[in-house]
């Protein structure tokens, strides 16, 4: 439990982070290469979190997780 908590604490950091970057990038013209950090950000986020909801289905429902395309987020795999 203690582990989502911080993860998620991380992701709002990051978040954080990302805002005060994109707001720096409109105030001064030459830190213009932050501006991107923000929607970075949020791309990360999204993915991780939908990684992980569907990981959480696999293990709801292992049918699902016969689906081949299901199989490309099995992270159990032996190699």
């Amino acid at each position: 439990m203690r582990e989502g908590i911080y993860h998620k604490s991380g992701f709002i950091i990051m978040l954080i982070v990302g805002v005060l970057c994109q707001y720096s990038s409109e105030l001064d013209p030459q830190l213009m290469m932050f501006a991107s950090i923000y929607p970075l950000t949020c791309i990360f986020v999204v993915f991780t979190e939908l990684t992980s909801i569907m990981e959480n289905l696999m293990e709801i429902s292992p049918e699902l997780a016969k689906n081949p395309i299901w199989k490309i987020l099995d992270s159990n795999k032996e190699e």
